[in-house]
């Protein structure tokens, strides 16, 4: 498994690799919103930030 690297610094405070099921709380907004959605088996769009 390759090494995690945090390629936008100051936009991020932390990058790691956790389980589905232990999420974090703070999240990237649009990030979270795509991967709760996708773990949800719903599709959607979001037009948050554009």
């Amino acid at each position: 498994m390759r090494e995690l690297a945090d390629g936008e610094p100051e936009k991020h405070s932390e990058v790691a690799r956790v389980s589905t099921e232990a999420l974090p709380q703070e999240f990237v907004s649009t990030t979270g919103t795509a991967l709760g959605r996708y773990l949800q088996d719903s599709p959607g769009v979001s037009l948050d930030s554009w």
